[in-house]
């Protein structure tokens, strides 16, 4: 009797050893299935985003899309809640934001939406925890590192200069399509320039993209 009451026990824990095992190897198989589709969806973004760059390239030098992007942007900067720049400032930012853009190939757009997600339009915030500093979110590395790219010698500039409204438009244009060139995949790119190194497209970046996609159907409709 003993022996049957614990073969029934044994038979039991088996059972419930390979339910475990079931779930758990299904779980493992719909995440990976998951990933697959989201990286899948990702891929098809960027590939449709690729596919305007063209269209946005034959629009972006027209002067009724130059207008337009500055009232957009002087409408975005003007209402944002933590913006601090000046009226002289904010015309100016908007004013390297356009130039910069068109300079490195990378959309004025996209440096607004990048711009409004790192500081809110806030040229002096500093986050207490990375170090990243300006209307950007430099790090001190990154914004030498692209100064030094570019042949331009800061050395012995006042430490204040990363707070610069002009050096941080460009740099941050120059920096998204050097991204932009090493890996052809502005999700990716964007990603990259929020968190570092990273194969995978963050929340960051889908903001962002979904920031420029709100800003470039207003553009379009003149719906300012």
């Amino acid at each position: 009797m003993n022996i049957k009451k614990c073969n029934h026990t044994v038979i039991n824990i088996i059972n419930l050893f390979l339910l475990i095992l079931t779930v758990s190897i299904g779980t493992y198989f719909f995440f990976i299935l998951n990933k697959r589709i989201n990286n899948k969806v990702d891929n098809d973004r960027a590939i449709c985003l690729e596919s305007k760059i063209d269209e946005l390239n034959k629009d972006i030098n027209s002067d009724v899309y130059k207008i337009r992007f500055y009232k957009l942007a002087d409408s975005v900067i003007t209402l944002g809640q933590t913006s601090k720049l000046s009226t002289e400032n904010r015309l100016l930012f908007i004013k390297y934001m356009w130039e910069y853009g068109n300079m490195y190939g990378v959309s004025p757009v996209i440096l607004l939406s990048v711009a409004k997600s790192e500081s809110g339009f806030d040229p002096y915030v500093t986050n207490i925890y990375s170090g990243a500093s300006g209307i950007f979110q430099f790090l001190p590395s990154t914004f030498f590192m692209c100064a030094s790219s570019l042949h331009e010698d800061l050395n012995g500039c006042d430490r204040g200069i990363i707070f610069d409204i002009e050096l941080q438009t460009k740099y941050a244009a120059f920096y998204i399509r050097k991204l932009y060139d090493d890996i052809g995949n502005m999700p990716l790119a964007l990603s990259r320039y929020n968190m570092g190194h990273t194969n995978e497209v963050n929340i960051y970046a889908r903001n962002v993209l979904f920031t420029k996609e709100k800003f470039d159907i207003a553009i379009k409709a003149d719906a300012l």
